[in-house]
C-alpha cells in the first residue's frame, strides 16, 4: 500500500513541483531581488500567522479523523474552529496596524488573507490524506499552482510586481477551493453541531504540535526577517528564491514518502496496535533515507546547472554560494520532522517534542544575529 500511495502521491506533488520551478524561473526574470524580497518577507509571516493560529487544527484532523469519520459533528467543528479563528486573527491584526504606524493596510490584509488561503487550502489536503485519497489530492495541488502561475504572471506583467503576484497566488487557493468547499464542508455553519468536547480533545493533541511547528517556522523564516532588518529587502529576496528552490527540490521527495506514509501508520495503529505501527514507520524511515540522500547530492552536483535553469541573472551568483548549505540543512529538517516527530504523533506525546525545538530556535536566531552582519 505504501508503494502505491507514494507513486500517487509522487505524481500528484512532482507535477505542482515542475511548475513551482517554473514560477521561481519566471518570476526572477520579471520581478527584481528587492521586490521578490517584499514577497518572501509577507509570505514568512503569513507562514508564521498560520503556525502560531491554524496549525494544531489541521494535525488534529489528521490524526482524529480514522476514529471519529463516521460523526458528522467532526467536520462541522473543524470548520467551525477555522471560522473562530480567522475572526480571531482579523481582530489582532487590526490591532498589529492601528498599533503599529509603519504597517501598510495592503501588506497586512494580503498577509492575513494569505495566510487563511494557506490554512484552509491545508486543512482540506489533510482531509484528504486521512482519506486516503491522493488522487484528489493531486488534482486539487496541480490546480492551484497552475492557476496560480497564470494568475500571478498576469497580474506582474500588468505592472503589478510583488502584489501581483500575491494576489494571483490568492486568487489561485479560493478558485481552487471554491468546489470542494461547498460539496464537502458546506458554505453555511451549523453552530448546534459543535462537539466541544471533540474541540477539547483537537486543542489538547493539537496545540503542543502547533508550537513545535511553529518554532520549526521560526527556526527556518526567522532567517528571512533578520536578514531585512540587519541588511537589505534585496538580500532577503536573493536568500529566499535560492532556500526556495534548493529546499523544494529535496524535500518535496521526503514529504511524499511522508503524505503516503503518515495515514498508514495511524491506520495500523488505530487497527493493529503499536507494534504495527513503529514497524510501519521503520519503513517510511528506510524509505525516506533511500530518497533523500541521493537527491541532496544531486543538487550540490549539479547546482551551477540548477541556477541558470531556474534563476534570472541577478540572483544567480548569490545562489550558488547557497545551495550546498541548504541542501544539507533540507534533509536534517525532513529527517526530524518526517521521521522522528512521528513517533510522538503515534504516542500522542506532542508537549515532548517542544524542548528540544526551543533550544534549536534560540540558538539558530542568536546564531543569525551573530553571524549574518559578518558573513551576509
Amino acid at each position: 500500500m505504501l508503494a502505491k500511495h507514494a507513486f500517487y502521491y509522487f505524481i500528484s506533488h512532482g507535477l505542482p513541483a515542475l511548475i513551482s520551478f517554473a514560477s521561481i524561473a519566471i518570476f526572477t526574470r520579471l520581478l527584481t531581488p528587492e521586490e521578490y524580497g517584499v514577497y518572501a518577507l509577507i509570505f514568512a509571516i503569513a507562514g508564521l500567522i498560520n503556525a502560531v493560529v491554524f496549525e494544531w487544527l489541521k494535525f488534529s484532523l489528521i490524526r482524529y479523523y480514522p476514529k471519529h469519520k463516521e460523526d458528522p459533528s467532526f467536520l462541522e467543528t473543524v470548520k467551525l474552529s477555522f471560522v473562530g479563528l480567522v475572526l480571531t486573527s482579523t481582530v489582532v491584526g487590526l490591532i498589529f496596524y492601528l498599533t503599529f504606524e509603519r504597517l501598510t493596510f495592503t501588506y497586512v490584509v494580503l498577509c492575513l488573507v494569505l495566510s487563511w488561503s494557506q490554512s484552509w487550502y491545508g486543512i482540506h489536503l489533510s482531509l484528504l490524506r486521512a482519506q486516503l485519497n491522493p488522487k484528489a489530492y493531486g488534482y486539487l495541488s496541480f490546480s492551484r499552482v497552475a492557476l496560480g502561475l497564470a494568475f500571478s504572471t498576469s497580474l506582474i506583467l500588468i505592472g503589478l510586481n510583488e502584489i501581483g503576484l500575491l494576489i494571483g497566488m490568492i486568487a489561485a487557493f479560493w478558485l481552487t477551493l471554491l468546489v470542494p468547499t461547498l460539496r464537502v464542508w458546506k458554505a453555511k455553519p451549523n453552530v448546534t453541531q459543535l462537539d466541544r468536547n471533540m474541540l477539547k480533545g483537537f486543542v489538547k493533541y493539537g496545540f503542543p504540535l502547533s508550537i513545535t511547528f511553529l518554532l520549526t517556522v521560526v527556526i527556518h523564516n526567522s532567517d528571512r526577517l533578520i536578514i531585512e532588518y540587519l541588511l537589505t529587502t534585496s538580500d532577503t529576496g536573493l536568500y529566499s528564491v535560492t532556500y526556495d528552490l534548493t529546499q523544494q527540490t529535496i524535500y518535496t521527495f521526503m514529504m511524499v514518502i511522508n503524505l503516503a506514509a503518515f495515514p498508514i501508520a495511524i491506520k495500523a495503529l488505530e487497527e493493529q496496535g503499536e507494534v504495527a505501527a513503529y514497524t510501519q514507520v521503520k519503513k517510511n524511515t528506510s524509505l525516506i533515507f533511500l530518497i533523500a540522500i541521493p537527491a541532496a547530492l544531486g543538487v550540490i552536483i549539479l547546482s551551477s546547472n540548477f541556477v541558470y535553469l531556474f534563476l534570472g541573472a541577478e540572483f544567480r551568483e548569490q545562489a550558488m554560494m547557497l545551495i550546498p548549505y541548504i541542501a544539507i540543512a533540507a534533509v536534517l529538517r525532513g529527517f526530524k520532522i518526517y521521521c522522528v516527530d512521528i513517533v510522538f504523533h503515534l504516542k500522542q506525546e506532542s508537549s515532548l517534542q517542544v524542548i528540544p525545538v526551543v533550544g534549536a530556535a534560540i540558538v539558530n536566531i542568536a546564531l543569525n544575529f551573530l553571524l549574518i552582519p559578518f558573513y551576509g
